[in-house]
């Protein structure tokens, strides 16, 4: 005899079956929560506010909301943060992109997250800028290459907000503001040109700085090994002022062309006898070298500098002929600081200077790169 069940039994027992399913799958994964309907939603700022460092900084407001940030973030349960296995992949927020379209009136982002069901399970979020879908992170520690090209370095920063242990019952319908701080050492330069100690140049000689080139103390030509770190990572787990980096290394130098100079090539970066005191900018905005800091107080680091001195007779150029000067920089390169070194390019030596150290976030005239694309 055949029997047949009822549909509408059927259906409950179809339906039993998916709750089952779905409660087993919520429960045996730590990072599937029940979420509720409350958006997570996000704001930035810089931690002394925008209008301190947006003169003569990399990461103006406007850039930051084109640009955007990363977010990692971790559902911890109800455990604490500090209790938290942190060697596991981030399982809430993976480099999730942040941006703005409307000046930071709020922020958007893709796919949204919401707050867990439970108004007692934590979330910890952490966040750099700007934006770069090659980063990645071990634990809380973001892996960064410096490149090569100075134009493709740009600025790096990390919030400095308290954002651990999170949940909607203490944070409710609030935003999370990010403070961001700056990771980097930025490095500039100014130059200008004597004769014999400190008379100006003779009428018809001028200079043309053709290359500049940070290396090693030990490199006097700028064609040996250099001493500046090439990778590192940096903590962003992490509420103080300054950045912390961890297993620096490398032996990397770094060049400033005539693509990178104010004057750009044929006509290269030229000094006369009117630069004699006159210190002359030579970077242009996206130029200014970007390092992970590092302490040269002991050995210092030289800087190479290529030139050529050219010799005129009225309108003609008559003689050309290429130098190479060096000079040593001991300081200590810290976070969040521009380094202005100025080079005095003199036919019988070139010096070297550290002139001014400027934060960031108190402006001053440097006038630092914008973000690379």
């Amino acid at each position: 005899m055949i029997r047949i069940t009822p549909i509408y039994y059927r259906l409950s027992i179809i339906h039993l079956l998916i709750a089952a399913l779905l409660s087993a799958s919520c429960s045996g994964d730590k990072s599937a929560p029940l979420y509720n309907d409350d958006r997570i939603t996000f704001g930035a700022e810089s931690d002394d506010g925008w209008n301190d460092i947006t003169r003569a900084t990399i990461l103006t407001k406007e850039l930051l909301h084109e640009k955007g940030f990363g977010v990692f973030a971790y559902y911890t349960k109800k455990d604490t943060w500090s209790d938290f296995d942190k060697s596991i992949a981030p399982n809430f927020m993976n480099n999730t992109k942040v941006t703005s379209d409307n000046n930071g009136v709020a922020w958007d982002y893709s796919p949204l997250k919401y707050w867990p069901h439970d108004k007692q399970e934590k979330v910890s979020f952490f966040a750099y800028a700007p934006y770069n879908e090659l980063y990645s992170i071990e634990g809380t520690r973001m892996v960064y290459n410096v490149p090569q090209d100075i134009q493709q370095q740009s600025d790096l920063c990390w919030s400095i907000t308290d954002t651990d242990d999170l949940s909607y019952g203490t944070v409710g319908n609030d935003k999370i503001t990010f403070r961001f701080r700056h990771a980097l050492a930025g490095i500039g330069f100014t130059v200008q040109a004597q004769a014999n100690g400190s008379s100006p140049l003779p009428e018809g000689m001028s200079i043309r700085i053709k290359k500049i080139t940070l290396t090693s103390s030990t490199d006097n030509t700028g064609t040996g090994i250099g001493a500046l770190y090439t990778k590192g990572k940096l903590e962003l787990d992490n509420e103080a002022n300054d950045a912390v980096w961890y297993d620096c290394q490398g032996a990397g130098k770094y060049t400033v062309s005539q693509n990178n100079f104010v004057g750009k090539a044929p006509e290269g970066f030229l000094l006369d006898k009117d630069n004699t005191d006159n210190k002359k900018t030579l970077n242009i905005n996206d130029s200014y070298i970007m390092v992970i800091p590092q302490d040269f107080t002991s050995e210092g680091f030289n800087i190479v500098i290529e030139y050529d001195v050219i010799l005129e007779k009225g309108e003609n150029i008559y003689s050309t002929y290429t130098n190479v000067g060096t000079g040593n920089i001991k300081t200590d390169l810290e976070s969040g600081k521009i380094y202005t070194i100025n080079i005095t390019v003199d036919l019988n030596k070139t010096t070297v200077e550290l002139v001014s150290v400027t934060e960031w976030k108190d402006g001053g005239e440097v006038v630092l790169p914008g973000l690379v694309a």
